[in-house]
C-alpha cells in the first residue's frame, strides 16, 4: 500500500498523526522550522494516550553514539554494533508511543534504533523531521522505505504570503520590475549600477 503524502495546515494535522499511529502504527511529520510540528506531534501524543515517552535531537548530542535515546534503553557496555543495536531494541517496551522530535539531528546509532523499531513494528512512532535539513541515513531510509504514512506540515500562512508578493509583483509597471529582476539574481547592488543596467526610471518606479 503506498504512503500518502499529504499537505494540510497545522489544524487539522495532529488528526492525521493520531489516525496514522492508530491504523498505520506511526507517521512521520515532516515540516520547516517554525511550522508547529513538535506541537502537533505532542496533541497528537496527548489524544492517543497510553504508555509513551518523548525523545529529541539535538546538535549537540548528534554525534554521541544514543545521546537522543539513553534515557529510554540499555545499552550494552560493550559488542559488535548490530548485537548493540538489538539488545537496545529489545529493551524497548512492547506497544510503547514514541515521539521522536527533530529526527534530523539524531546521532547515527539513535537513528538506526528508530528505524529499527519502525520495521519490527514493536513501538508504534511519531517522528518529525525538517523538511529543509539533511538527515542521517537510516531516518532518509525511513523515508525512501515507506515504512510509515508520511505527512507534511505547512508554515502558517506561507501560502497566503506566496500569494500576496506575486499579487504585488503583477501589479508593478514594467520598468519597476526590470530593476526588481536585476536585484533578483544580483543583489545587493550598488545604486549606480543598478540604475546604468536598468535605467534611471526603473529605478525610481521601484523606489516608488
Amino acid at each position: 500500500m503506498p504512503v500518502e503524502w499529504r499537505t494540510e495546515p497545522p489544524g487539522p494535522v495532529a488528526d492525521q498523526v493520531e489516525a496514522a499511529v492508530r491504523e498505520r502504527g506511526g507517521a512521520v511529520l515532516v515540516a520547516p522550522v517554525g511550522a508547529g510540528k513538535t506541537t502537533v506531534a505532542r496533541e497528537a501524543a496527548e489524544r492517543i494516550g497510553g504508555s509513551s515517552a518523548w525523545v529529541t535531537g539535538t546538535v549537540s548530542d548528534g554525534v554521541v553514539p544514543f545521546a537522543a535515546v539513553q534515557g529510554l534503553i540499555d545499552v550494552p557496555d560493550e559488542g559488535k554494533t548490530a548485537a548493540v543495536l538489538r539488545a537496545a531494541r529489545e529493551s524497548v517496551a512492547d506497544g510503547l508511543l514514541l515521539t521522536v522530535d527533530d529526527a534530523h539531528l539524531l546521532d547515527n546509532l539513535s537513528a538506526s534504533l528508530v528505524y529499527q523499531l519502525a520495521v519490527s513494528g514493536a513501538v508504534r512512532l511519531v517522528v518529525t523531521v525538517d523538511a529543509d535539513a539533511g538527515l542521517p541515513d537510516s531516518i532518509r531510509a525511513l523515508l525512501l522505505d515507506n515504512l510509515l504514512p508520511r505527512i507534511e506540515l505547512t508554515a502558517p500562512g506561507s501560502g497566503r504570503v506566496d500569494k500576496s508578493v506575486d499579487d504585488v509583483v503583477a501589479s508593478l509597471s514594467g520598468d519597476a520590475r526590470a530593476a526588481l529582476e536585476y536585484l533578483a539574481v544580483a543583489d545587493p547592488m550598488q545604486a549606480a549600477d543598478l540604475t546604468s543596467l536598468a535605467g534611471s526610471a526603473a529605478v525610481q518606479a521601484a523606489e516608488r
